[in-house]
């Protein structure tokens, strides 16, 4: 009898670590799904400049990367793993930092050279 409760329990703590939202996600996990354009409204005039969709995956975590058209709006559709887009402007991540939740539309005048996932 305390042979199944000790292993219940035990069961139990290891589903609870599991299901630890702050663990990093599994390196093929979609962790952001965004869609970029290439004018300033995110389509909401016209779809003309939509560039395609933009999907991060775990393995993305912490990494920099260029975009290779002249992005000037991104709108994040969702995000998993306690994941967040971060956009720059700067073709290295480092200048204009932007932080996009989801649902957001994220404008620049200018436009957003480079990108990062970074999960928590």
């Amino acid at each position: 009898m305390h042979f199944a409760v000790a292993f219940t329990t035990l069961t139990a703590l290891a589903m609870g670590v599991a299901a630890d939202p702050h663990s990093k996600p599994p390196p093929n996990a979609n962790v952001i799904a965004a869609r970029i354009w290439g004018d300033s409204d995110c389509g909401a005039k016209n779809n003309n400049h939509n560039l395609g969709e933009l999907t991060l995956h775990g393995s993305d975590d912490g990494k920099c990367s260029k975009f290779s058209d002249e992005i000037k709006s991104v709108k994040q559709y969702d995000h998993d793993y306690n994941c967040k887009l971060v956009l720059y402007h700067d073709k290295n991540c480092k200048r204009g930092k932007k932080d996009i939740r989801d649902g957001q539309c994220r404008e620049t005048l200018r436009h957003f050279g480079s990108y990062k996932v970074e999960c928590k």
